[in-house]
């Protein structure tokens, strides 16, 4: 029992007639015939009763016809489905984001990957690049973000992000008010320094240089974003993350005059695996690609 004989079946007892059936679905007579006699040899007797030019329902067709219908609209709505799929517009995706990627590019990616795949349904974990690592490799991931570039064995790297930090401090703060400063001062005088442990090489500068008890605080960005949005200290952050406190005014970058040019690498990854990525990840992958604009690398 095949789709195309359900067709013709529905189509005779919606027209009333097997050559009208035959003409509507493209197909000869002959050929629609052929497929009720399968069909009724599957079902185990007569679906119609032929009286001279005129047909109507037998019993048994009368019990099977909606079942047929039935039978047809679901298998109407999985080819729907598999070619929504099949199009990025249908599916599901879980996707795995370091922490301080809750704003920025990967925030404005899956916004718009929302707005243009209603249907597809996104689990967004957050973690650190162990933990999404090894989700990914475990499979619970489709795609993550990790801090690492290039990533580590059992992962791919599918798109590599360069971030520019900049030292940010309140308006009020005094070293967003004043000129340049070193960057010892900053570690030293900010009052506190907020350290975010970006990457190895950013947090190894900064214990380089020398400061008191309690002049240091290390912190996660959400963390560090509260306390400079209420005077407290200096810190470095991407560029990208606080865009839009810069713009409104609730932060403001302060002038180090021998800052390193300080970035975050992070890639975005999916486990090493020789299977082809669904369109759903391939549509996501293009859409962070745009949010991310000049951040790719």
């Amino acid at each position: 029992m095949d789709r195309d004989q359900l067709l013709a079946f529905e189509r005779i007892v919606r027209v009333g007639s097997f050559s009208r059936a035959a003409a509507d679905l493209g197909i000869a007579q002959g050929t629609i015939s052929a497929r009720m006699r399968v069909l009724e040899q599957e079902v185990g007797g007569e679906l119609f009763i032929r009286m001279g030019r005129s047909i109507a329902l037998s019993e048994m067709g009368q019990a099977f016809l909606p079942f047929a219908r039935r039978a047809l609209e679901v298998l109407d709505e999985g080819i729907a489905a598999a070619r929504a799929t099949a199009a990025g517009e249908q599916g599901s995706l879980a996707l795995g984001l370091l922490d301080s990627l809750a704003g920025g590019f990967a925030a404005r990616a899956i916004a718009a990957f929302r707005d243009e795949h209603p249907a597809v349904d996104i689990d967004v974990r957050a973690g650190n690049s162990d933990e999404i690592a090894q989700l990914l490799r475990d499979g619970v991931l489709t795609l993550g973000i990790v801090g690492w570039t290039p990533p580590p064995a059992g992962l791919q790297a599918l798109i590599e992000f360069r971030e520019r930090l900049v030292p940010v401090a309140s308006p009020a703060h005094p070293m967003a008010r004043g000129g340049a400063v070193t960057f010892a001062d900053v570690i030293a005088s900010a009052n506190p320094f907020v350290l975010i442990g970006w990457d190895e090489a950013f947090t190894d500068a900064v214990r380089a240089i020398p400061h008191g008890s309690g002049a240091v605080i290390e912190a996660p960005f959400s963390t560090a974003r509260r306390l400079l949005r209420r005077r407290g200290g200096v810190a470095f952050m991407t560029e990208d993350l606080v865009a839009d406190d810069l713009l409104d005014g609730y932060l403001a970058e302060v002038a180090v005059s021998d800052a390193l040019a300080f970035e975050r690498r992070t890639t975005l990854a999916r486990a090493n695996t020789d299977e082809p990525l669904s369109s759903v990840a391939e549509a996501f992958i293009a859409a962070i690609r745009q949010a991310a604009g000049t951040l790719v690398m």
